[in-house]
Parts: C-alpha cells; structure tokens; sequence
C-alpha cells in the first residue's frame, strides 16, 4: 500500500482534481485504520463529485470510527439522496440508528436494506430484529422466515422468528420455529429452554424437564432455566430435586426474584 499511495500522490502532480484518485486514498487509509486521512481523502472526493453516493457512505463511516456521529449521519442521508436505492448506505444508517436509540427510523431503512438485498439473510436478520423493537411482530416474523429461508441454518434467525411468532400468538409454529433452531445448532441453549417453556405451557411437563435440563447441561449458569426446572420438578412432587435447583440458580445470581421467591414458598411452613 505504501507503493500505492506514492503512485497515486504522483498522479495528483498531473491531474490535481481527479476525484477517483482521493477516494482510492481514502479506502487505503480507511483500511489502515488512520481515520484522519481517510477523511481528509474522501472529503476532497465529494467536494469534486458531491454525488458520489460510495464517497458519502465510506466518509460517514470515517466520521463514525472517530465519534464524530453527527457528520457520519449527514453523509449516510447524502449517499442515500443521491442513489435511494443505495442497500448498504440503508443498511448502515440504520444500524447505527439502531444504537442511538431511533427505532423507527432505523427499522424504515433496514427493512429497505432488506429489500434492495432480497438474497442477503443478515439483512433480512437485521430487518427483523429492528421491526420487533417497535413491536412490529408480524413484520418481523416474515423478515425472519425470509431469513431462513435463505440460510436453513440460521440458527439464532429461528430462535428470533420463534420469539415473534410467541408474540402474535402462534405456539405451535414457535415451537417448530425453536426446534429449527435446536436442529440447526446442537448445543443452543436457549432454543432448548424455549421448547421446555411451551412445552411446560402444553402440560407437557416430562417433556419439558427433559428440554431445561437439556439447557442447563449446556450452560451450566442458565438461572431462568434452573429456576424453570425447578418449578417442573415441583409441579411432578419432587421437592427435593426442585429445591437442589433454585438453590443452584440462586448461588449463580442471588438476586433472581424468581427463584428466591418459588424457594421461599416452598420452604414455607
């Protein structure tokens, strides 16, 4: 690169105002991490062509590394004037939307992002973890089973499509959407608890032992599982067996009310 960068600082000699030549400057520093050239590279790109929706974007995610949000957002919304259907300058404004708090906004470009890119998962992933913060479930739900629909093997994609699908009140297709994800990633711990969940609420309350064990045996400090456990075992008379459970959840997290309280109860006189 330090090759590169000579030639193109040469070239400048002879053609001081060509555009392509400080956007190539700026992807070099960019990706060497020196965030100050790179904005000073790109900065005199969209000077000499302010429609240059990739300069706006890559600049705006200079701005970003540095804090400098205010401007990283200016330039995200340019690159989106001047090219509307820019998937990646939608993508990242709205994540970076995401983390400040704006939802709703953030969810309007994601899902965009989403459909400018039919055939990228994450987008469609990202498309539905927005919509359900603003408790958008059935938009999510159709995000996520694009998602997986695309990458049968996503696990953490299913997981979420069951969360949603809990939400608009199908159990019957969470638990297909939790055991998806169970069968996609073996040792997925909260896929497991999830079925041991709904399951419990079928009254299947063998079945559903056998899933939180399941999930406490691949993570040791799944308290919501102890203490779920717990509660099945002392739904069965196996008082013993439940007391053994919160106690184990209360040693991980001392202040886990559910668990205090379902050992506090039974131990009641």
């Amino acid at each position: 690169t330090d090759t590169a960068i000579d030639f193109y600082q040469r070239s400048l000699q002879y053609e001081p105002n060509e555009p392509g030549v400080y956007f190539n400057l700026g992807l070099i520093y960019a990706r060497r991490s020196d965030w100050d050239a790179a904005i000073e590279h790109y900065r005199r790109a969209v000077h000499l062509v302010p429609h240059m929706a990739q300069g706006h974007n890559n600049l705006a995610l200079a701005y970003k590394e540095i804090g400098r949000l205010a401007e990283a957002l200016a330039h995200f919304r340019r690159a989106i004037e001047v090219k509307p259907d820019y998937a990646i300058a939608h993508k990242n404004i709205g994540s970076m939307l995401g983390v400040r708090g704006e939802m709703d906004t953030a969810a309007h470009h994601l899902v965009t992002a989403a459909r400018l890119q039919p055939d990228d998962k994450d987008a469609h992933f990202a498309a539905g973890n927005a919509l359900r913060a603003i408790g958008q479930w059935q938009e999510a739900v159709q995000s996520y089973r694009q998602a997986v629909a695309i990458d049968p093997g996503f696990a953490v994609a299913h997981l979420n499509l069951g969360v949603s699908l809990e939400m608009v009140r199908d159990a019957d297709a969470a638990l297909a959407a939790y055991e998806a994800a169970l069968e996609a990633q073996a040792d997925f711990a909260g896929a497991a608890f999830n079925i041991g969940r709904l399951l419990e609420d079928k009254g299947r309350v063998d079945e559903a032992i056998t899933r939180y064990e399941r999930a406490v045996e691949l993570n040791p400090n799944f308290v919501e599982a102890l203490s779920n456990l717990g509660l099945a075992y002392q739904h069965k008379g196996q008082v013993d067996a439940a007391l053994a459970c919160y106690r184990r959840a209360l040693a991980i997290r001392p202040d886990y009310v559910p668990a205090r309280t379902n050992l506090e109860l039974l131990l009641r006189p």
